[in-house]
């Protein structure tokens, strides 16, 4: 909620220690949650290699436990680390969290998609429209047959 709301310092101040903590205790998904926090914190911050390396032990931990929910989430957050980089690996991996979405029948998490429009409105500038959806639609493609670890790298 605080990283929502902007609050991106207070929300760093709460998260502090959580990771660790909640490995420790063995609560996988709830470390992942956190990770992604930590991510959105950093790219808002303008750390997009933090950003991006948080979403990977994220989507780590989703794999390691069978978690639908936030595989895409973390995708989108590895695609706007690695945008300004690679920006058709981006719209691939963006492509790929939009095809889990709909494999799973899994929504958006509400307020959670202002976070990845901007990477999306600057890949359309970057690369083009055309271009984009159809880097959008070989990582949808990908999202059926590569394994959820290896889809950030499409």
């Amino acid at each position: 909620a605080l990283v929502q709301l902007g609050e991106l310092e207070a929300a760093e101040a709460a998260l502090d220690g959580s990771v660790p903590a909640l490995l420790e205790v063995g609560d996988l998904k709830m470390a992942g949650g956190c990770l992604i926090a930590h991510g959105l914190i950093a790219r808002f911050g303008g750390r997009s290699d933090e950003s991006e390396q948080h979403n990977r032990r994220a989507l780590d931990l989703c794999v390691r436990t069978g978690d639908p929910a936030n595989a895409p989430v973390c995708l989108e957050g590895i695609a706007a680390g690695v945008a300004a980089r690679d920006p058709e690996l981006a719209a691939r991996v963006l492509g790929a969290a939009s095809a889990l979405y709909d494999a799973g029948n899994i929504p958006n998490v509400p307020g959670f998609e202002m976070f990845y429009e901007a990477t999306s409105a600057a890949l359309a500038e970057g690369l083009g429209a055309s271009v984009l959806d159809e880097l959008r639609a070989r990582g949808a493609s990908s999202a059926r047959t590569v394994p959820l670890g290896e889809l950030a790298d499409v």
